[in-house]
């Protein structure tokens, strides 16, 4: 399938075997597949063990039973900005497409605002 939809969501995937891929069914519904979680007293007191599980996939760290932290690779971290740019680049395409531009000074504004 090729529709915008699903160019946005494969611009999404970070690399094929994180944690957090989608799938989609039939009905275009998608089901994210879960991280692994991590106490963050857990986290503290086996935090080699930490560092080496986030050199193969992202551990979400739970604090009173809430998600508190993602800690992952810096090689997933810079990935996910990659891919995080080349969504927007395909929904930039996507707006091209459809003649809705956007002039360099309102999408450089845009772009700073939606800095973490």
């Amino acid at each position: 399938m090729n529709s915008p939809l699903h160019r946005v969501l494969d611009a999404l995937r970070i690399i094929d075997n994180t944690p957090w891929r989608t799938q989609s069914d039939q009905n275009d519904r998608f089901e994210v597949n879960i991280m692994q979680t991590m106490a963050a007293k857990e986290a503290k007191i086996h935090f080699g063990e930490l560092m080496d599980t986030v050199q193969r996939e992202p551990v979400s760290i739970k604090k009173y039973g809430r998600d508190v932290a993602v800690v992952m690779s810096a090689e997933a971290y810079r990935q996910l900005k990659l891919e995080r740019l080349r969504a927007r680049l395909s929904i930039g395409e996507l707006q091209l497409d459809r003649g809705n531009a956007v002039d360099g000074r309102t999408f450089f504004q845009e772009l700073e605002q939606s800095k973490p």
